[in-house]
């Protein structure tokens, strides 16, 4: 066999091991993150003065998401059958930009067969989503705020995330928000893509030098 030959046949090798990784078999680690809500600071609320978030969960909850989110409409209607999740569209002007969720209670996450568990005065955020020509700045900050600043009055304290520690964009993200780790890991196995039943455990400070920079404080 030439070189060549052995080339193609290594990258050959190579190709078909990180497909049967990434699509017969794969393991997502999560790390469980939380912090304590606070409301946008004053300059924030002066930069981002024309962003507004609109309640998903009020009575005219239908109507807006038919409106602004019509493909997302089965998932947003079915989550809002559950009256401890609320949501927000986020707005600039009449243009919806991203919206963002949030449980205050035990959440199932359908994508990794596992139920968040969310304690009391704790809200489990999750599926916030800027559109991607807005994503400038601390606007997703912003937007955080502003939801966290709503559950405060229902008298909620603790923000809780999930982020998939591979996932670098959302740790840095995270670590914007100021989140700390919770010691504890969402092992969540793919088989053909689909989720198996996902596993807690928990693990040592000494394990933050992993791949983590999010230090519990």
């Amino acid at each position: 066999m030439v070189k060549n030959e052995k080339v193609a046949f290594y990258n050959f090798v190579v190709k078909a091991y990180r497909y049967m990784v990434y699509h017969i078999w794969w393991r997502r680690k999560l790390v469980i993150l939380e912090r304590p809500m606070s409301g946008p600071s004053d300059d924030d609320q002066v930069k981002y003065g024309d962003i507004l978030l609109q309640p998903l969960h009020g009575d005219d909850s239908s109507t807006i998401i038919k409106k602004y989110f019509a493909q997302k409409e089965k998932l947003f209607l079915s989550r809002l059958q559950n009256k401890n999740i609320l949501g927000w569209g986020v707005f600039k002007g009449d243009q919806p930009i991203g919206y963002l969720w949030a449980a205050t209670t035990s959440y199932f996450e359908p994508a990794l067969r596992y139920t968040i568990l969310v304690t009391n005065k704790e809200a489990y955020m999750f599926d916030g989503v800027v559109y991607p020509e807005f994503r400038k700045g601390k606007l997703a900050v912003y937007c955080n705020c502003c939801a966290w600043e709503e559950l405060l009055q229902l008298g909620n304290t603790t923000a809780v995330a999930l982020v998939n520690q591979e996932n670098r964009r959302a740790m840095l993200f995270h670590h914007l928000l100021k989140y700390v780790e919770r010691f504890q890991e969402v092992n969540a196995p793919l088989l053909f893509g689909k989720p198996l039943k996902a596993t807690l455990k928990n693990y040592d400070e000494n394990r933050l030098s992993r791949k983590s920079f999010l230090k519990k404080k």
